[in-house]
């Protein structure tokens, strides 16, 4: 009998079968001819029968089957991810960005974050830096022993070591911002705020706000003005002194007062009659609301509040207050006088508070430095702080209130309320900005700078000085290590440290200067009083003393 090959499985059937016994296909007849099996598809047998071809996914073997799934879902998740990408795109809140500045309006500041060193001498630590096209003061420089900041900017060219900034109606609201570079002065009949540049000795800007603003303050990077008529908050760039984002003003009830650093980038301090709000300037938007704060639990009421240079020390009336992300502790309760709600400023970094000639603690204590006559202001150098009184500023050091120079040349205060003298609306009207080589003083309807720079001045009267210019850091560990390098400043050199009073274990290495004591768990007292005796070659010797609160 006749047979054929089945073109599906290759098994041989009889001539006359339409399907195949063993795989069931329906095929053409085939060639049995073995040398005619494996004839590639579409090729014709010897016999002149043509080779069954298979069609589709019967034509291909198994891996190729295989790689043509994988392709596809290959493809398939290809185009989920493009889908899922387009999708959350448009999901995503848009950012805000400022308005580039105009190249006329843009100058120059030192670069990126450069920690210095510890000084031999006592000059400031500033450090000439590659400039970049900036207003912003950003650049910070890091006192030795000390994690504390500020911001380096050019000291301004002063002919005749002093330049007076007129202004045509005297001042109505005075704030200063941009790490003490920007000094900012509204003039209400004139309807704007002078933006006096302390490195351009001159008004660089004018801000047209209107005359019907009640509040404004500045910070590190930009001024917040409110307007009264929405109501709403308007932020200006100190960059480009242009405005740049709009927020609304949080509650219904209304404002007595705002409240920002001049060394703070974020932290806005809106005060109400029974409530103070911590508003975001980065975000323009209340964190959270005057009455759910937890600046309203305790004592809402901060009026008259006055913050240090750094924003992280806040003082009400004799309530001192530690602020860290919008939220506040009171860490010391001082014995302020009944009828100044409003007394108190803290130095730089909140280490102290002075108040008029007396000194306080952070945690409260009062401090016996005794001091002569005349308000004490703060510098922007954590380390110093000054005494007024009169043409006559004393420089004193904060960790051991050491008088280091007095300086006999400000200008005549001539302030419409002298009383107020050197603070207004509790913004310090005297401004030591050594980082600048310069005195800045608000007075009525001027602003002068004044060229201070502590080495010409020890130059010029010859002063045999002997100092010490670091802080020690006042946070202890029980358990722990307590290090402190002590920064001493000598004309005649030749510095030697002694430990006068001191716990166990607690010594001074003499090569290094660094104090070492390794803290006891089980130490008993929560306060340790250290006094180092230091001399130089000419034979001068003073005591450093300072206290280590042990939590």
């Amino acid at each position: 009998m006749e047979q054929k090959r089945c073109g599906q499985c290759g098994a041989n059937i009889p001539g006359s079968a339409t399907f195949c016994p063993r795989c069931g296909s329906v095929t053409p007849p085939v060639s049995a001819a073995p040398e005619d099996r494996y004839a590639p598809p579409g090729d014709y047998a010897p016999a002149g029968q043509l080779i069954y071809t298979p069609v589709g996914a019967d034509a291909l073997p198994w891996y190729r089957r295989t790689a043509q799934i994988v392709l596809l879902v290959l493809a398939a998740g290809v185009v989920f991810l493009i889908l899922f990408g387009i999708l959350r795109a448009q999901m995503m809140p848009r950012v805000r960005t400022a308005t580039p500045a105009p190249a006329a309006v843009r100058a120059v500041v030192p670069a990126p974050p450069v920690l210095t060193e510890r000084p031999a001498l006592p000059a400031l630590p500033t450090t000439p830096t590659p400039p970049r096209p900036s207003r912003s003061p950003d650049v910070v420089e890091r006192l030795p022993s000390l994690d504390y900041y500020i911001p380096a900017f050019e000291a301004p060219a002063l002919r005749g070591g002093r330049v007076s900034i007129p202004f045509p109606e005297p001042i109505a609201t005075y704030r200063v911002g941009g790490g003490g570079r920007y000094h900012s002065c509204y003039l209400r009949r004139a309807g704007k705020i002078a933006v006096v540049d302390v490195s351009a000795a001159a008004v660089v800007h004018e801000i047209p706000v209107g005359s019907s603003v009640t509040h404004f303050a500045a910070g590190a990077k930009h001024l917040v003005v409110l307007d009264p008529a929405k109501p709403q908050l308007r932020r200006y760039s100190l960059d480009t002194f242009q405005q740049d984002d709009v927020g609304p003003l949080p509650g219904d009830v209304p404002l007595r007062d705002m409240r920002m650093a001049p060394n703070d980038h974020e932290k806005l301090y809106l005060i109400y009659d029974h409530a103070t709000d911590a508003y975001s300037v980065t975000e323009m938007e209340s964190h959270v609301g005057p009455n759910r704060t937890a600046l309203s639990n305790a004592h809402p009421d901060l009026r008259g509040l006055r913050l240090s240079f750094d924003g992280q020390l806040g003082v009400a009336g004799p309530r001192h207050f530690a602020l860290y992300g919008g939220r506040r502790t009171l860490v010391g309760l001082a014995d302020a006088p009944a009828d100044r709600a409003d007394t108190g400023q803290p130095t730089a970094d909140g280490a102290l508070v002075l108040n008029g000639n007396r000194l306080t603690a952070r945690d409260g204590r009062p401090i016996d430095a005794r001091l002569g006559d005349g308000p004490c202001v703060p510098s922007t150098d954590a380390r110093f702080f000054w005494r007024l009184s009169g043409s006559t500023g004393t420089l004193y050091t904060t960790a051991d209130r050491h008088l280091v120079h007095t300086y006999p040349r400000l200008p005549v205060v001539t302030e419409a309320a002298p009383h107020q003298f050197p603070y207004r609306d509790g913004t310090p009207t005297f401004w030591h900005l050594p980082q600048a080589k310069a005195l800045v003083f608000a007075m009525a309807d001027r602003v002068v700078i004044q060229r201070f720079d502590l080495l010409e001045e020890f130059a010029k009267i010859g002063t045999n000085y002997l100092y010490v210019q670091s802080l020690p850091q006042h946070w202890v560990n029980r358990g722990g290590r307590y290090t402190y390098r002590i920064d001493v400043v000598s004309k005649a050199g030749g510095v030697k440290l002694r430990l006068v009073t001191g716990p166990a274990g607690m010594n001074i290495d003499p090569t290094t200067s660094l104090l070492h004591w390794p803290v006891p768990k089980r130490f008993e007292g929560d306060r340790v009083p250290v006094v180092v005796a230091v001399s130089d070659a000419s034979g001068q010797e003073i005591e450093h003393r300072f206290e280590l609160p042990l939590p």
